[in-house]
């Protein structure tokens, strides 16, 4: 029964959800002309706004790598898995 009440789910969603990416498209568009209009920006300045502060991340996207890295790395160390 479980089985069945989750397949019904699963078809629910497989059909109107979108994909990740479609979903991330759409919001980007909106939070775009809701810049120009709400804040009155024109679309070169948004585009600007946008293009700097995606690559702004780039130094606390390779903190995080590392934390993965080193973190992982220490996880499967012999010593660690003595302990």
């Amino acid at each position: 029964m479980v089985r069945a009440l989750t397949g019904v789910f699963v078809k629910l969603v497989r059909r109107w959800l979108p994909q990740p990416f479609t979903f991330a498209i759409v919001l980007s568009i909106i939070t775009f002309l809701g810049g120009m209009f709400v804040m009155g920006k024109t679309a070169a300045q948004m585009t600007g706004f946008w293009g700097k502060g995606i690559f702004s991340l780039y130094g606390f996207t390779m903190q995080m790598v590392l934390v993965l890295i080193t973190g992982s790395a220490l996880a499967n160390s012999p010593v660690v898995k003595k302990i």
